[in-house]
């Protein structure tokens, strides 16, 4: 791991800063409510069962293909991993090791931060282990601020990429677990040494019920040894104690050094006969001794006269002050002695057999006693942890009792988040309290919550409450969950407890302004597309998938889908023009047809850009509006324009001919002015008529005589018939000719005519001919006048003639119609016939 080429080629597998240049989603808090409170769960009712739980839950929610926890054991084989913890696919390899330098997890806690790996295999050599890990994301599982192992999760599927919320998650699921680790840890340990000792003093009863005497001494002993809290106190009380009972002149306990060839003596109590021991002794001046003391218990009574010690180790004990010794040794293992409890006479004393078992048993009272203080000091420190770990917290944790609702225990993060202090909130009925302070519209969902933890349901809440302080409202989730006893009864309810209102204001504007982007969206009538182009995944909005002709969620948005709608004449075009945008990185902006389903043919105009990382595409955005009714306006305004321009070049034509007409039928210029005026007015009503219509309407000959008509004042249906069938339409290129004609006879009519005489009267008659004689629909317009006062024969012709002219020689020449025009007995009778469209005889009705 040092060597700096080995450095180098590990860089080539972590990943540096990925997740920050990964797309951000949205956090899941039901995956980490649900993690949080299966994880409370199982610290309140099965702590063993921690680790794995972590992994089951990272495994079940697919957050990973495989997830683990490895924990150094760094005492054996110069360090290794355990993977304490598996799921997934790799669950059966649960218990196995991995050594420290062959393992990601030591880099990790080497670094003591998150590393993400890409193809691990290819540096850590495990490729040979099924399935293969595409990337791998560990996490540092800290001890009292220490890495000692790793959490971590792999992806098997090459597709499935870590990011930012994936690290945000493991972080607080793993800080989560590695403080309830260190707790449980440190309470198994404190219940393991308890049951010990609870064994022992059992064991220990039975036999002090041998002696009376001894055994009210021992309980004696175990009640002052308990009242004491610390190692040195249980020695002193029980080595003065010891000493009272069997008149010692000095009684002491010692540590074993062997290593050092020493014995340090820890504390010791004695009378003035005998000299206080040193406080180091060599184990090497008393071998025989040491010999049978590691064995069992020492007991000589006279040391001056003892056969098994040597004559140095005589003199070396008389040199201390012993006449006597009994010596109890504690051993971690055999041949490994850690303790002993010497009971010093300065003469010679026969220790007898009662004697004997009361130093032992003593020896052992002492020594358990000890370790029961050691567990308490640990137990003492475990709980001030965890009350520095409440306090630390930001979040709320809380225990209340399931019956009376009463709070056990709150954190001091209450006061930072309700702005209420614990006292004032722990005086008087504590769960009112609690519910004075969350919004009334909120207080029946947070009861029946209440009611469901009490029910044995797991829970989550999100509520308001009001602080009493500052009258702030605070958005609040609370992940719950009961704590039965042994028999299932549910006594306490817990939870945790955070402030999300910051959350919750941002998921709001966030909400509000999808919103206003759906809003414009639909009210713009834009379709949105959205193109992973690596993996080819696009995303349609609604509309987008109504302008392709689908309906929303027929198909699964693609590539394919888009061009199978595209007309086949516009299709290479717009795929060429794609691509060149993909490679030239230039704007796609480009308007095509796509075809419905039902045949119709629809415009579109898309516009969109690419985006790229390390210069290939990866992403495109882009939007399109349908620009059909654009392109239909389009082509009737070139349409119109086309007809504008050809009845311009019609109109002049016919007000040239009319007024070099009226001029030579005009005797002076104010009646070439009065003439002219009314046929231009007859002109302008027709144009009126023509204005009104749109491309495919034209002017029916019913709009037309009745238009002429009225516009002359010719009387009413007394005066006028009007016979035909409705809805005879005109060619456009007709209409001004004809009118011509009919102003004409109208305003004859008018001046000399039918509608001059109070005698006469006015009959105008069409039909329709819907095949003619060449094959073409025909309508005949029959004028006729009665009741006219004709002029003799022979008289000078009343009017100028020109609508005669117009009638008899321009209808033939320009529309190619068939006329009459005579003068009758009572007044004038002429005849009309005009080819009309088939689509204007089509559309006619008989009136």
């Amino acid at each position: 791991m040092a060597d700096r080429s080995a450095a180098c080629r590990l860089d080539d597998v972590i990943i540096t800063d990925a997740l920050a240049h990964r797309p951000v989603r949205a956090p899941d808090h039901g995956l980490e409510a649900d993690a949080m409170a299966r994880l409370a769960e199982e610290l309140a009712t099965n702590p063993e069962r921690l680790l794995q739980t972590l992994c089951d839950l990272l495994v079940e929610h697919g957050v990973a293909g495989s997830a683990g926890i490895s924990l150094l054991e760094a005492e054996k084989d110069g360090g290794r991993f355990q993977w304490v913890a598996l799921a997934g696919a790799w669950a059966s390899m649960r218990g196995g090791v991995m050594p420290l330098d062959a393992s990601p997890c030591g880099v990790v806690v080497a670094r003591a931060a998150m590393q993400l790996f890409d193809n691990p295999a290819r540096f850590f050599g495990h490729g040979e282990i099924q399935p293969t890990v595409h990337e791998l994301l560990l996490m540092p599982f800290f001890h009292q601020g220490t890495p000692i192992g790793t959490v971590w999760i792999a992806a098997h599927d090459p597709d499935r990429k870590f990011d930012q919320e994936d690290g945000r998650l493991l972080e607080r699921l793993s800080r989560f677990a590695a403080a309830g680790f260190q707790m449980t840890r440190a309470l198994l340990a404190a219940r393991i040494s308890q049951n010990e000792l609870e064994l022992r003093v059992e064991e220990r009863s039975r036999a002090l019920r041998e002696s009376e005497e001894r055994q009210v001494f021992l309980l004696r002993l175990s009640d002052a040894l308990r009242a004491e809290t610390s190692v040195a106190g249980v020695v002193r009380c029980g080595l003065a104690m010891l000493s009272e009972r069997l008149s010692l002149d000095r009684c002491y306990i010692a540590h074993f050094r062997m290593a050092e060839d020493r014995v340090d003596v820890a504390e010791q109590i004695g009378n003035t006969r005998t000299a206080p021991l040193p406080a180091t002794i060599r184990l090497s001046d008393f071998p025989q001794a040491a010999q049978v003391a590691f064995e069992r218990t020492l007991v000589i009574d006279d040391i001056p006269a003892d056969p098994s010690l040597s004559d140095a180790e005589r003199r070396n004990f008389s040199g201390l002050g012993i006449g006597a010794l009994a010596g109890v040794v504690l051993h971690k293992g055999k041949g490994d002695p850690i303790w002993s409890l010497g009971a010093i006479a300065a003469a010679p004393r026969s220790w007898s057999r009662g004697e004997i078992a009361l130093i032992e048993d003593v020896a052992e009272r002492i020594w358990t006693a000890m370790e029961q203080a050691c567990i308490q000091a640990t137990l003492r420190a475990s709980e001030e942890r965890m009350r520095q770990f409440g306090e630390a917290s930001q979040d709320i944790l809380w225990l209340r009792d399931a019956e009376t609702l009463q709070w056990h225990y709150v954190t001091p993060a209450f006061e930072a988040i309700y702005g209420l202090g614990r006292d004032a909130l722990l005086s008087g009925d504590h769960y009112r309290n609690w519910l004075a302070m969350i919004l009334p519209e909120d207080r029946p969902l947070a009861e029946r919550h209440i009611g469901r933890l009490r029910a044995g349901e797991h829970a989550v809440l999100e509520y308001r409450i009001r602080r009493p302080g500052d009258g702030a409202i605070r958005w609040l989730r609370d992940t719950d969950f009961p704590i039965p006893d042994e028999q299932g009864v549910v006594r306490l309810i817990g939870g945790i407890g955070e402030d999300i209102t910051d959350t919750r204001l941002a998921q709001e504007r966030i909400e509000q302004s999808e919103e206003r982007l759906r809003s414009a969206v639909e009210v713009g009538r834009l379709g949105l597309w959205d193109w992973d182009v690596v993996t080819n995944e696009v995303h349609w909005s609604d509309e987008h998938f109504r302008m392709e002709g689908y309906a929303v969620g027929e198909v699964k948005p693609s590539y394919e889908s888009w061009v199978a709608r595209v007309h086949p004449d516009d299709r290479p075009a717009a795929e060429a023009l794609l691509q060149a945008a993909m490679t030239e990185h230039r704007e796609f902006d480009h308007e095509f047809r796509v075809v419905h389903p039902d045949g119709s043919v629809h415009w579109l105009h898309g516009r969109g850009r690419f985006f790229y990382s390390e210069g290939r595409p990866v992403r495109m955005v882009g939007a399109v509006v349908e620009t059909t009714d654009r392109r239909m306006w389009e082509e009737r305004q070139q349409v119109l324009i086309a007809e504008l321009q050809h009845r311009t070049r019609n109109l002049i034509g016919v007000v040239r001919s009319t007024a070099e007409k009226t001029a030579r039928s005009s005797a002076d210029l104010a009646e070439f002015h009065q003439k002219f005026a009314d046929r231009l007015d007859a002109l302008s009503r027709v144009q009126g008529l023509l204005s009104r219509l749109n491309e495919h309407d034209r002017v029916t000959f019913g709009d037309l005589i009745r238009t002429e008509l009225s516009a002359l004042g010719g009387g009413g249906p007394d005066r006028v018939t009007l016979d035909g069938p409705t809805g005879v339409r005109l060619r456009s290129s007709t209409v001004q000719t004809l009118a011509m004609a009919l102003h004409e006879l109208g305003t004859n009519a008018a001046k000399y005519g039918a509608l001059a005489h109070a005698t006469g009267h006015l009959t105008v008659r069409w039909s329709l001919e819907p095949v003619g004689a060449d094959d073409r629909p025909w309508l005949h317009i029959d004028w006729r006048e009665s009741g006219v006062p004709m002029p003799p024969a022979g008289a000078a012709p009343q009017g100028t003639g020109q609508g005669r002219e117009l009638i008899e020689r321009a209808l033939p020449y320009q529309l190619s119609a068939r006329t009459t025009y005579r003068l009758e007995a009572d007044g004038v009778h002429c005849t009309i016939a005009i080819p009309v469209s088939a689509c204007g005889a089509a559309r006619a009705e008989t009136g």
